[in-house]
């Protein structure tokens, strides 16, 4: 796993040289992207990076939707129960996508006559996230939906490979109850660094957005014991009423909680959010070596679902 984190700016060049079929998405007013887990990630970063409207649905049901949405299904295995389960229901509507590696999906898609980006089997889900996100960016570029900064976003990648030291002190730093905080529009990279920590470390954590945090979360630190931890992810585009909430809450929490820092890289907003998921990527590798775990497996997963496969 560590190595698969390690090279993810390489392998978001290659995903980038995957073919993608054209599509004409004029009338397309928005996106329902459906998905979970790593897939899901997906659907957060095109919803706080592109000019279109974006909903991700993490259900086995569809939710409402209109013939002038494009639907994609988001499953890497392609054998996701609750994303064929509502990729199902969407099946004749006229505008969907699906992306995988194989497995029912793309057998589904196929047999509808839907259009499918297939790309790379053999990775965790969660370590495939290059090749689920940049084809579908190439793809909707391509089709005429604006999103900005992909060779900038690569470029900010590469260079935070380069600079890790301090991102290990953070995952060696880490101890007691993990809280991930950010600012608006970067709740995608809070989500994925919340269940990479889960996944690459097996480690609870949880996550929360400025200024809604300080409405009820923010109370919840009068009573904190224990050891805790926060990670405030940071963005040079933060309101300044949000920054000045930002620097009480590390004052309000100092005393009560070890706090770090990342910062994003870029002016775009994908160079932006992935800067920050990059970086949180690797403090989940580094808190997973500190924990003494192996990164890979995720046995609790494999044994739902075994238990699910059981009922009918």
């Amino acid at each position: 796993m560590k190595e698969l984190v390690e090279n993810f700016p390489e392998m978001c060049e290659q995903a980038l040289r995957l073919t993608v079929p054209k599509k004409n998405l004029k009338g397309v007013k928005g996106m329902l992207v459906l998905g979970m887990g790593g897939s899901g990630i997906t659907g957060d970063i095109i919803r706080d990076c592109c000019d279109v409207r974006v909903d991700v649905c993490r259900d086995y049901k569809l939710p409402k939707c209109d013939p002038e949405t494009l639907v994609i299904a988001i499953s890497y295995s392609g054998n996701t129960e609750e994303t064929l389960s509502s990729f199902t229901q969407a099946l004749g509507l006229k505008n969907t996508l699906a992306i995988t590696s194989g497995g029912k999906l793309i057998e589904l898609a196929r047999s509808g006559k839907i259009d499918t980006i297939q790309i790379p089997s053999g990775m965790p889900p969660r370590a495939a996230l290059s090749y689920l996100l940049f084809p579908l960016i190439k793809f909707l570029r391509q089709s005429g939906v604006r999103i900005e900064g992909v060779d900038e976003a690569i470029e900010s990648l590469k260079s935070i490979a380069k600079k890790t030291k301090r991102l290990r002190e953070i995952g060696n730093g880490i101890e007691g109850q993990i809280g991930i905080y950010c600012p608006p529009g970067f709740e995608g990279a809070a989500r994925r660094l919340k269940t990479q920590i889960n996944e690459n470390a097996k480690t609870l954590a949880r996550w929360d957005s400025f200024p809604e945090l300080n409405h009820n979360e923010h109370v919840g630190w009068e009573n904190a014991t224990g050891k805790n931890t926060v990670i405030i992810l940071r963005d040079s585009g933060e309101h300044e009423r949000t920054t000045a909430r930002i620097e009480y809450m590390k004052e309000y929490i100092g005393g009560k909680s070890k706090i770090f820092e990342i910062f994003s890289l870029g002016k775009s907003k994908l160079s932006r959010e992935l800067s920050l998921i990059y970086q949180g990527d690797l403090i989940s590798i580094f808190l997973a070596e500190k924990n003494g775990v192996d990164a890979t497996p995720v046995q609790s997963i494999d044994a739902l679902k075994e238990h699910l496969s059981k009922i009918k």
